[in-house]
C-alpha cells in the first residue's frame, strides 16, 4: 500500500516500541520502566510506563507481561528496540518468541572495543539495509578482528538493519525514542512515584491536545 502499518487507530503508533528504563532521584529510589513509540507524524508517543523497585529480569518479565494484556497479545508484527537491559531478552524469548528484538550493538563493542573501533568496523554492518551491504561489512569486520565479528555474527538479537522484518523495517537501531522520553519526564524524576505519574499523565495529555491542535 506504500505506508507503514501502524498498531492503533487515534494518535496512530507504528510497529515499533523503544524499551528502557530510567534512575528516579526520589527518597526511595526506584527505576521508570517505558515503552515509547512513533505517532503517524514521527513524533514521540509514550505508550505505557511504570515506577518499579529495581531493574531486573523479574520488573522486566511483569512489565512485558501487562503490556502484552494491555493489547491483547496483538504483537504479530511489533519490533521491540532495547538497549540490552538486565534479563530483558530472555523475557522477551519467552513471552514473545516470534516477535523482533533488536537491541544497541554499539553499548557491546564500545565497551568491549574502546577507542574509534566501533565507527571504523561495526557500524556499518549495523546500518547495512540490505545482504549485500552487510556481508561487505561483515567481511571487513572479520579481517580487522576475527573475534569482534564472532561476536557480532552470534548476536541473539537483531543487530543489523538488513535484519529487519519487512513490515518493522524502519531506520531506528538506537534508542532514539527512549531517551527523549527520559529528558521529557527529567523534572518528575524527583518526585514522589505518585506526583511522577501524575505528571507524566498531564505531559501526555497537553502533548495530544497540541498535536491535535496543530493537527
Amino acid at each position: 500500500m506504500g505506508c507503514r502499518p501502524f498498531f492503533f487507530s487515534d494518535w496512530v503508533v507504528d510497529h515499533f516500541f523503544d524499551l528502557d528504563g530510567c534512575n528516579l532521584r526520589s527518597k526511595y529510589l526506584g527505576i521508570l520502566l517505558s515503552a515509547t513509540a512513533l505517532d503517524e507524524n514521527n513524533g514521540l508517543f509514550p505508550v505505557v510506563f511504570v515506577a518499579v523497585e529495581s531493574e531486573s529480569s523479574d520488573t522486566w518479565f511483569w512489565f512485558l507481561q501487562n503490556l502484552l494484556q494491555a493489547f491483547d497479545d496483538n504483537f504479530g508484527n511489533v519490533c521491540f528496540i532495547s538497549d540490552q537491559e538486565k534479563g530483558l531478552y530472555d523475557d522477551m524469548s519467552t513471552l514473545l518468541p516470534d516477535v523482533e528484538h533488536r537491541a544497541l550493538v554499539e553499548k557491546k563493542f564500545k565497551t568491549r572495543y574502546p577507542g574509534d573501533f566501533f565507527e571504523r568496523n561495526v557500524w556499518d554492518a549495523a546500518m547495512s539495509f540490505s545482504v549485500p551491504e552487510l556481508n561487505k561489512a561483515m567481511n571487513t569486520l572479520y579481517n580487522t578482528s576475527p573475534q569482534a565479528w564472532k561476536e557480532h555474527h552470534d548476536l541473539k538479537y537483531v543487530g543489523s538493519r538488513s535484519q529487519f522484518k519487512p513490515l518493522s523495517r524502519n531506520h531506528y537501531i538506537t534508542n532514539n525514542l527512549s531517551e527523549p522520553f527520559n529528558v521529557w519526564v527529567i523534572k518528575g524524576r524527583d518526585h514522589p512515584v505518585v506526583d511522577l505519574v501524575d505528571k507524566i499523565r498531564v505531559k501526555k495529555m497537553e502533548k495530544r491536545k497540541q498535536r491535535r491542535r496543530l493537527g
